[in-house]
């Protein structure tokens, strides 16, 4: 199992949902004020707050986002989050009905995503995760960056949603256990279309069953209108 700084356990479990949840929060976050506007929102936030949370917390733990949300809306509170979901992405469903990738819509964020892979040194620390996990100190040993560097970009994209910490580990030289670090994006497929870019996301299957934020889309989605 992985720990966090105070040394409390945190299972796989967590981990897997913290890192598709990290990045749809940082999508719906931009889309939920575009759709409710700048006063629902302040009221919103307001209400969070009495509850101790941001907006952003709120979001991606999801069940305080949805009940303060039908404090305000009631009843509409379902055809609403669908609304949001929508604008945000187009989920495509494989042969089981299961999620199967992303079709991102939203501009502001799909410049986000080609940000982290347009940067020659995110670019370089994905590419070596893509497939398999590797700790730390193999990272380090692959890419062309300064330890401090590589730290602060694995951070960076941990918090992104683009890189998960596993609770796999291997054993070091020192008989230590150490984490490992996976891209969570198992294929990337960028195409353009009347000069609209479309961004199309993949995710391993594993981290999409544990995602809240899939679990409450797939729940509406299946509710009879």
């Amino acid at each position: 199992m992985a720990t966090c700084g105070n040394g409390d356990i945190i299972r796989s479990e967590e981990l897997l949902v913290a890192s598709l949840d990290n990045f749809l929060t940082k999508l719906l976050d931009s889309v939920i004020r575009e759709n409710l506007g700048d006063e629902t929102i302040q009221k919103i936030e307001a209400r969070l707050l009495e509850k101790g949370y941001s907006l952003t917390q709120a979001i991606n733990e999801f069940d305080p986002f949805d009940k303060t949300l039908r404090e305000f809306f009631g009843k509409e509170t379902d055809e609403i989050l669908l609304k949001i979901f929508n604008s945000a992405f187009e989920m495509k469903k494989g042969k089981h009905g299961n999620p199967k990738s992303f079709l991102i819509k939203n501009k502001n964020f799909i410049n986000m995503i080609l940000s982290s892979y347009s940067n020659e040194e995110k670019r370089e620390i994905l590419s070596t995760v893509s497939e398999s996990a590797f700790s730390f100190s193999s990272i380090l040993k692959k890419v062309n960056l300064s330890q401090s560097t590589c730290y602060r970009i694995v951070d960076s994209l941990i918090k992104d949603g683009l890189l998960i910490e596993t609770d796999k580990y291997k054993e070091s030289p020192k008989e230590r256990k150490v984490s490992m670090y996976k891209s969570t994006v198992s294929l990337l497929d960028i195409r353009i279309k009347k000069s609209v870019i479309e961004m199309e996301i993949h995710f391993t299957d594993e981290i999409i069953k544990n995602s809240r934020i899939i679990a409450e889309i797939m729940f509406l989605s299946g509710k009879p209108t």
